[in-house]
């Protein structure tokens, strides 16, 4: 569904609806959710996929992202640190941005509704993010 935004969020709500306990269904849709910036929707539908399956580190890397976008940043990073734990390969990675980020977006602002109003470090950030979930070894 190319360039169909309602038609794509259709089909992955169907997904959802024809396999609920796959976690990449309900991935999938809280990622979509994620790059449309719809912060709540995103939360639930990847919160769906870590109840089906606790330990699916790119789910739970992707919810730490909805919280610092979302500006709820203690979550974030407590978030970031689970994440952490799920990828030893990749420690240096998930931590150094987690807690950089958290510092440099508490030094401009603690609350911030979502990106597109926001300071430039959570924009800096979500593109960062969305980048990394796309190219990322999991």
């Amino acid at each position: 569904e190319r360039g169909n935004k309602l038609g794509a969020e259709k089909k992955l709500r169907a997904a959802c609806a024809i396999r609920p306990p796959v976690p990449q269904a309900h991935y999938n849709l809280g990622y979509f959710y994620h790059l449309e910036e719809r912060w709540d929707e995103a939360e639930k539908a990847l919160l769906k996929a870590l109840e089906h399956h606790p330990d699916y580190s790119r789910a739970l890397f992707t919810l730490a992202s909805v919280y610092m976008e979302a500006g709820r940043l203690d979550r974030a990073q407590t978030t970031f640190l689970a994440t952490e734990r799920l990828t030893p390969s990749a420690p240096g990675v998930v931590r150094r941005h987690s807690i950089v980020w958290t510092a440099a977006l508490r030094a401009n602002t603690v609350s911030t509704p979502h990106a597109s109003t926001a300071p430039s470090p959570y924009r800096i950030w979500g593109a960062w993010t969305r980048r990394w979930c796309s190219t990322a070894r999991w």
